[in-house]
């Protein structure tokens, strides 16, 4: 099943798997992620913030509530969906476009790799509230 087809012009940079492989997750080109259903194909919905290319994505390990994303815009967003893809943090940095961003197996640390060549350990904001 095509969840996307870029006839729009629309590049794909990262995709990711929700844990329960109910929904994918891709980091676009048009500064968006977008979001399927896996199981129907249907379009669940697009999380707006980033002003670049989002370079990539990935969910918290724990369910499909967080989702983060990196861009070349500077920063690292979290996504919480239980608040219909409101997005709960924003990390900026002075080094460059972020290329990639991955959460910690217990959700409380995030860590980044941007253009320039630094790889960057940040606590979450909000972790212990969620």
């Amino acid at each position: 099943m095509t969840l996307f087809d870029s006839a729009n012009n629309v590049s794909v940079h990262d995709v990711a798997w929700s844990p329960n492989s109910s929904c994918i997750v891709a980091a676009c080109g048009d500064h968006e992620l977008k979001m399927w259903n896996t199981i129907t194909g249907a379009f669940v919905s697009s999380l707006r913030g980033h002003t670049n290319v989002v370079t990539s994505c990935s969910f918290e390990i724990t369910g499909e509530d967080i989702i983060v994303s990196s861009s070349l815009d500077g920063t690292v967003r979290v996504w919480d969906m239980r608040r219909q893809g409101e997005c709960i943090e924003i990390h900026s940095t002075d080094t460059g476009g972020i290329y990639n961003v991955q959460l910690s197996p217990n959700g409380l640390w995030l860590c980044s790799s941007t253009d320039t060549g630094v790889v960057r350990e940040m606590k979450r904001t909000f972790a212990e509230e969620i």
